[in-house]
Parts: C-alpha cells; sequence; structure tokens
C-alpha cells in the first residue's frame, strides 16, 4: 500500500489485470463475438425455409392436408314455445348461448366445433339450437332470448346446456372449453352411446 497525500491508495498487481483481460476475451469468444472485427459471429447451422403448406417429416418434405371442416346446423331459435323449445326430434336439445362479440365463443367456433369427433356426436345424438345474444350490439335482446337467458341461468358466453325432454337443464358447460373436454361433456350425457 503506498501512502500519500491524500490518504492510501492500492494498486493492483499486473497479474490480476492479464488474468481478467484473458477471462473477458476468452468470455467474448464463447458468446460468439468476434473480438478482432466487433461484430457478432453468425450461428452456422443451415435453417432451412419451409413453406407453410409443407411440413417436414423425417427428412422429405410432406404436403400439409386441411380435414374439411364439419359443419354442424346449428339451428337458430327465432321464438321460444311455451314448452321450452319445442323442435320435432326424438333427440335431446343441445342449446349453445353465444354472443358475437365474445372471444371465447369465436375461440369454441374455431377449435371445438370444427373437431370431427365433437361434430359428429353433436350432430348424432344431439338437436343443436343456437341463441345469440345480441345485447351488446344492438341494444336490446328479443325477448325470448331473455326469457331463456333467465330460465337457464346463464351468465357468461359460450354456454352449453342439454335439456332433458320435458325441457329442463340435463347439464351445462360455462365457458370455453378444449374439444376433449366438451366431447367428454357431450358424450356423458349423450342418448345413446357411440361406439357401444
Amino acid at each position: 500500500m503506498d501512502r500519500t497525500k491524500d490518504g492510501p491508495t492500492t494498486v493492483m498487481p499486473k497479474s490480476l489485470l492479464a488474468l481478467a483481460a484473458m477471462l473477458l476475451l476468452a468470455r467474448a469468444a464463447a458468446f460468439g463475438y468476434d473480438v478482432s472485427h466487433k461484430t457478432r459471429q453468425k450461428p452456422d447451422i443451415p435453417w432451412t425455409a419451409v413453406d407453410e403448406s409443407q411440413l417436414l417429416f423425417s427428412g422429405q418434405a410432406l404436403e400439409h392436408r386441411v380435414e374439411p371442416k364439419p359443419d354442424i346446423e346449428w339451428k337458430d331459435v327465432a321464438e321460444a314455445e311455451e314448452n321450452g323449445l319445442a323442435i320435432p326430434s326424438g333427440k335431446p336439445k343441445l342449446l349453445k348461448f353465444y354472443a358475437t362479440w365474445s372471444e371465447p365463443c369465436k375461440r369454441m367456433e374455431s377449435t371445438v366445433f370444427v373437431n370431427k369427433q365433437v361434430a359428429d356426436l353433436i350432430k348424432s345424438q344431439f338437436s343443436p339450437l343456437a341463441i345469440r345474444d345480441a345485447l351488446k350490439e344492438e341494444g336490446s335482446n328479443p325477448e325470448y332470448v331473455t326469457l331463456l337467458q333467465k330460465k337457464y341461468h346463464v351468465f357468461a358466453f359460450p354456454t352449453l346446456i342439454v335439456l332433458k325432454p320435458d325441457g329442463e337443464p340435463l347439464a351445462t358447460l360455462v365457458g370455453c372449453s378444449s374439444a376433449l373436454a366438451t366431447y367428454r361433456f357431450l358424450y356423458r350425457v349423450a342418448p345413446m352411446r357411440p361406439g357401444s
């Protein structure tokens, strides 16, 4: 330690400075920094750009095939019958309460109802009926929509309700679910289980 007029000063040994400089250079090289040109080195991985219509599998480009969307014919409920939506069918009624502005409804439409197993189960086992909430867009709902929402305690969109033959709810699924969860919900209440 050197003593000067201003107070004590410490001097770092030159060997420690040299060691710190070498470690700094080694670290820069390890992270791909070209010290001589002061630029970042480019990785040498030969990435192949793949078109969206192709998938790479085992080194072969395969055509990406999009399955046709199963179409569920949701009948729009135009008016409420006194006995609770009497539509001629021997199948239980599946009510879908939805709103066009609802993001969860849009997600279910684009992921769940296009699933082939879900669509086949709905078409074979239920009479699908859609009830659209227009309150946000039009300022009010038709009276039958308001009555149905009160009767079945609909407070969120989407809501799926399976009705018993007497019009009472058998099962309710509230909110956006996965295709698997929706399939299990519907399978559990289906009158004739598929495959049995």
